[in-house]
């Protein structure tokens, strides 16, 4: 029977990567990984990440009889499961719902692994070409083409108010006058002073990227740091109201620990930029994306200590329950479990201790 190798992403993992193992399985070693796969600890991971607004990548083990001929069975919560098909350019996928009422009748993901496995998956999913760029390797160069000379474009209008009295020679209308010139400079200064910051901040600044090497090149101010794209975190600053002046602009943190990086939509959007490094980010919605250093606001500083809160009571609720030998293990693998999991474990095995 045929054997595949086989490979797995976990909800942290970069979207592109792919933890591969050179181990052969069959039809029934397969199975056994589906079903031992941590799918309920994933969907934890999912629904946590979720609330603490940040991105993730959908869990997901995949069987690989060649580079272009594999399969996927992917899930980020209990509702179902999906399955992605790919031979060559030709590739397919399937929903199956858990509930029995919304799948469709005699169609399991099993059946589905044992159908690409005897080779005959084909006569169940609908194929569809795959975009003549899918497996393209990108490189792009970022450089700031936005001109000083468009700066303070609206300044100008500040000035029309100063006009009046010299065409109307009253005393009365000075008063009117500093009024316009308060509303128009609350209007217009806000925008016109981050479109200021926005080019100080972009104007000495390159960055060049290869989804070949993985390589973020960025050089600022004439000083070239050279950051492997998986080390850095990433926050997305945007403003998203629509009638918002300012859901035209945000910028992207790059946090590397010691320095920070920022790109503003005035050299790249943000968005664009996410999409070709392929990476999870923590989004962050403001009513003005002003550029900030890394010092978190009094909103954001509560708001992440009642996450914390909250995450910290759900894993003490959840391993009050689990045996003494199962919370070990958690201590003993910092490299599977987060901070928060071993603090929690901790603090239940000193209780029992007592």
């Amino acid at each position: 029977m045929k054997k595949t190798t086989f490979g797995y992403q976990y909800h942290d993992f970069d979207p592109d990567f792919i933890e591969m193992t050179d181990v052969e399985v069959d039809l029934e070693g397969a199975l056994k990984l589906f079903h031992d796969f941590p799918w309920e600890e994933q969907y934890a991971k999912v629904s946590a990440a979720k609330e603490d607004d940040f991105t993730y990548t959908i869990p997901a083990i995949y069987f690989f009889e060649s580079e272009h001929l594999c399969v996927s069975i992917y899930s980020k919560d209990s509702h179902g499961f999906s399955l992605f098909y790919r031979n060559g350019d030709r590739c397919g996928q399937l929903f199956l719902s858990n509930d029995p009422e919304m799948r469709p009748e005699g169609v399991f993901i099993e059946q589905l692994l044992a159908d690409f496995y005897n080779g005959t998956i084909e006569e169940t999913l609908e194929l569809y070409e795959l975009p003549d760029d899918y497996d393209e390797k990108v490189s792009i160069q970022i450089k700031n083409e936005f001109s000083k000379s468009k700066l303070w474009r609206k300044v100008w209008i500040l000035f029309l108010p100063l006009l009046i009295p010299f065409f109307v020679m009253d005393i009365m209308v000075i008063p009117i006058t500093l009024l316009l010139l308060a509303i128009l400079g609350f209007i217009i200064l806000p925008e016109e002073l981050l479109r200021y910051r926005y080019w100080k901040n972009d104007h000495d600044q390159t960055i060049e990227y290869s989804q070949e090497d993985k390589i973020l090149k960025i050089n600022k101010a004439g000083k070239l740091f050279q950051i492997h794209k998986s080390k850095p975190k990433y926050e997305l600053v945007y403003c998203d109201r629509a009638n918002s002046a300012f859901n035209k602009y945000a910028y992207l943190r790059i946090i590397t620990g010691e320095k920070i990086f920022m790109v503003t939509s005035f050299s790249f959007h943000p968005v664009e930029l996410l999409e070709i490094l392929a990476v999870n980010h923590r989004q962050i919605e403001v009513s003005i994306p002003r550029l900030r250093s890394n010092e978190l606001t009094d909103k954001e500083k509560r708001r992440e200590q009642s996450h914390a809160a909250k995450r910290k009571q759900e894993l003490l609720n959840t391993y009050e329950s689990w045996p003494t030998e199962k919370l070990q293990e958690v201590i003993a693998a910092p490299d599977k479990y987060a901070a928060p999991a071993i603090e929690a474990a901790s603090i239940i095995l000193q209780k029992r201790s007592l």
